[in-house]
């Protein structure tokens, strides 16, 4: 049995034993779900063209009797921009703030955290930010 999607026209070819009335499908293409109702091939056209017809312009509209493609569908509605977030813009200025800030306090105060945790001094060593030892005041003459 051939199903057809009624969002993106994906045609699938189902074996009638998996569909059952009111059954609920998925379409794999667009995730749409609809009850499957089969589709009757097209019936063959034994009708020859007109040697004198025209063909129809590319721009028109198809006709009534035929529905319409999924390509027919997206390039009656073009796709929408995304316009770009000021919140989103902010909210990533916000946070490279909020880095270079965290960065400028592991360095500024390197003396202080290597004190107060003394293994993050392999890490300040492997970086090479050791701070000099700190220098003994001079005795008073």
């Amino acid at each position: 049995m051939r199903i057809v999607c009624p969002i993106c026209s994906a045609a699938y070819e189902v074996p009638d034993r998996l569909l059952v009335p009111r059954r609920i499908v998925r379409c794999a293409r667009c995730g749409e779900q609809w009850a499957a109702v089969p589709v009757a091939p097209p019936p063959p056209s034994v009708t020859e063209p007109e040697p004198n017809a025209e063909p129809a312009p590319r721009d028109a509209p198809p006709t009534a009797a035929a529905p319409l493609t999924a390509m027919e569908r997206l390039a009656r509605q073009p796709a929408a921009l995304p316009r770009r977030s000021r919140g989103l813009a902010a909210a990533w200025a916000f946070s490279l703030g909020v880095l270079v800030l965290l960065g400028w306090g592991f360095v500024a105060w390197r003396a202080d955290i290597m004190q107060a945790w003394p293994p993050s001094t392999r890490l300040y060593d492997l970086l090479g930010l050791v701070p000099p030892p700190p220098t003994a005041p001079a005795p008073a003459r």
